[in-house]
C-alpha cells in the first residue's frame, strides 16, 4: 500500500507541472514496483494464505481476530494481490534488467530476513510463530524457499508486464 501512496502522490507531482525530474521519479516508481511492491506483496499474500489455510495459529492466532478487525486482516493480507494485478494491467512499468532487479530484490530480502533473525537474537521470540517450531535445518530451508519464491513473482511481474505492454519495459539504462 505504500507503493500506491508514493505513486499517488508521484503522479499528482509530476501531472500538476512539467518537472525536469519527471522522468527519474517514473523510473523510481518503475523500480519501486517492479523490485518490491509487486513481489513482495505477491509474497505476503500467497504465504500468508497459504499457512494460514494449513494451520491459522502458525501466523495469524484466533486471539488476533479481537485485537485486528477482519477488514484490516483483508486489507493487509488479501486485497494487495488484486491492486497489483490491476496495477500492471493498467499502467506499463519500466523494468530493469532482470540480474539488477534479482539482485535489489535479494538485498532487501537478505535485510528483511537478517532483521527477523535480529529480532529473534534479540528479544528471545520470532516475529512469525511458524519459525519457531522449525528446526534450523528446515529454517534455513524455509527461507532459501521463500527467497525462491519472491524471484519467481518478481519474474512474475516483469512477464505479465511484457504481456500487457508488449517490449515497453525493457529499459538497457538500468
Amino acid at each position: 500500500m505504500l507503493y500506491f501512496g508514493i505513486s499517488l502522490i508521484l503522479d499528482i507531482y509530476t501531472s500538476l507541472q512539467k518537472h525536469p525530474k519527471a522522468g527519474m521519479l517514473t523510473s523510481s516508481k518503475d523500480i519501486l514496483f517492479s523490485v518490491l511492491a509487486f513481489p513482495v506483496g505477491s509474497f505476503v499474500v500467497t504465504i500468508f494464505w497459504m499457512i494460514f489455510l494449513y494451520d491459522r495459529e502458525l501466523v495469524y492466532t484466533k486471539e488476533m481476530d479481537r485485537i485486528i478487525p477482519s477488514w484490516l486482516n483483508h486489507s493487509l493480507h488479501t486485497i494487495v494481490l488484486p491492486f497489483l494485478l490491476i496495477e500492471i494491467f493498467l499502467q506499463p512499468h519500466v523494468y530493469p534488467e532482470r540480474k539488477h532487479g534479482m539482485a535489489l530484490l535479494g538485498l532487501c530480502s537478505a535485510g528483511y530476513l537478517s532483521w527477523v533473525v535480529w529480532i529473534y537474537i534479540t528479544v528471545g521470540a520470532w516475529v512469525y510463530p511458524l519459525l519457531g517450531k522449525l528446526s534450523p535445518l528446515a529454517l534455513a530451508v524455509f527461507f532459501v524457499v521463500s527467497t525462491g519464491l519472491a524471484f519467481s513473482l518478481y519474474v512474475l511481474g516483469e512477464v505479465l508486464n511484457a504481456y500487457t505492454w508488449g517490449k515497453y519495459q525493457k529499459n538497457p539504462n538500468y
